[in-house]
């Protein structure tokens, strides 16, 4: 155990910013089929609210269902972010990529934090 916490001692922030935004992709990740579950209720409750006969207002129920919206994107958004960095550590870490000269070594780290988002 102590040759491996010898070997990760000088990554231990990396290490530790790689978890924290592991966390906050699963957290983000998890909030979004809630707020998908609040558009169905939303949804749901107009329906029973007009079989009942109750007026609803429209003008809410746009409101509410662009707001949850606009959520549910961000929510994806901050996922994907989080998720960039741990794959642009695994790539800058693949032997393959150390193999190679030094702008090559540069060129394959910093094409990948975009691609894909």
């Amino acid at each position: 155990m102590k040759l491996l916490y010898g070997y990760l001692k000088p990554y231990k922030w990396l290490i530790a910013l790689t978890m924290l935004l592991a966390t906050i992709n699963t957290i983000f990740s998890l909030i979004d089929p809630i707020i998908f579950g609040k558009i169905i209720k939303l949804s749901q409750d107009i329906n029973t609210r007009q079989e009942d006969g109750n007026p609803f207002g429209w003008d809410a129920f746009f409101s509410a269902t662009i707001l949850l919206l606009l959520m549910s994107m961000g929510t994806a958004m901050v996922s994907r972010i989080a998720k960039k960095p741990a794959r642009l550590f695994r790539k800058c870490g693949d032997p393959k990529v150390w193999g190679q000269d030094l702008h090559g070594r540069f060129a394959a780290c910093h094409e990948t934090p975009l691609s894909g988002i």
